[in-house]
């Protein structure tokens, strides 16, 4: 085969590869707003799926209208991601941890500046699921025997005005559960008389009993309510809400709240990085090959 015809075809086979990477089983998203279903059962790798990459799914949502029982509206704009596998998960010091972690990041709700009242949800405002396909396995590779779930909630309500305070009525609560069954329901607290009033709960966590492996292939569920809001004012969620459970053995320590903060704020890896790293590598060992086939 003629040299250049040759690294060609390697190439080809670089980029079909590549391709493969993207090929998983199906693994589905859920969202609703308000009671209505947004996004219904999105499998990994799809076309609704932003990410090319195998076991991660972000769907996102922009400008949602909003309407409570007493006609007050508000826009929502934000993404769900679903992540699971080996490497899904990484402590503060850059420790990797194989598990599943949901997380709703990058929300943004602004209630009308035109309401006549407080912008009120009291059930079912958003919520978003993920049914995973993985097995826990622990670092040895024998099923553990329980499993430690983690719960985080930050961000702030904005006043998006530097002569107006937030408003103290502003509040939101985060309900997660694994399997049905409730982690923990976290609730932002009093505001503070600022014009940015920060949200920073402590990661809560629950420790779920793992026999007979009925945490393998788990649902991850939030939801975030009851939620009230101040005319013109804005809730925003950068790296929460958010769930994870650490594939780790019983005996290992658990993970600290800089370790839940990391692994949900965690962004994703390009994909073309990889696949550039394969290319090179492939096409060095095309001209390894060529230099050979000339001698």
């Amino acid at each position: 085969m003629h040299p250049i015809k040759y690294l060609f075809h390697l190439i080809g086979t670089a980029a079909v590869i590549g391709i493969g990477f993207n090929s998983t089983s199906a693994h589905a998203l859920t969202l609703s707003l308000a009671g209505n279903v947004i996004a219904n059962n999105i499998q990994d790798n799809t076309t609704e799926d932003l990410d090319p990459l195998a076991n991660i799914i972000d769907f996102r949502f922009t400008n949602q209208a909003l309407t409570d029982s007493s006609g007050d509206t508000a826009t929502v704009s934000g993404l769900v991601r679903a992540r699971w596998g080996s490497g899904s998960l990484s402590t503060e010091i850059g420790a990797s941890l194989g598990g599943v972690l949901l997380t709703l990041r990058e929300l943004e709700l602004t209630a009308s500046a035109s309401n006549e009242g407080l912008f009120n949800f009291t059930s079912n405002l958003i919520t978003f699921s993920h049914n995973f396909n993985y097995q826990f396995v622990g670092r040895t590779g024998t099923p553990p025997s329980q499993l430690t779930a983690y719960q985080r909630l930050s961000g702030e309500f904005n006043s998006n005005s530097t002569s107006v305070i937030v408003n103290s009525n502003n509040s939101v609560t985060f309900d997660g559960f694994v399997n049905n069954s409730l982690i923990a329901s976290l609730s932002s607290g009093q505001t503070a008389a600022l014009t940015i009033s920060t949200i920073n709960i402590p990661t809560a966590s629950k420790t779920f009993s793992n026999a007979n492996r009925v945490l393998d292939n788990p649902l991850l569920e939030g939801k975030i309510a009851p939620l009230t809001l101040a005319a013109g004012q804005t809730l925003k969620l950068p790296n929460s809400a958010c769930l994870l459970v650490a594939d780790q053995d019983p005996d290992e320590p658990l993970l600290t709240d800089a370790d839940v903060e990391k692994s949900c704020s965690q962004s994703v890896p390009e994909p073309s990085s990889a696949l550039n790293l394969l290319a090179l590598g492939i096409l060095g060992t095309s001209y390894s090959c060529l230099k050979r086939k000339q001698k």
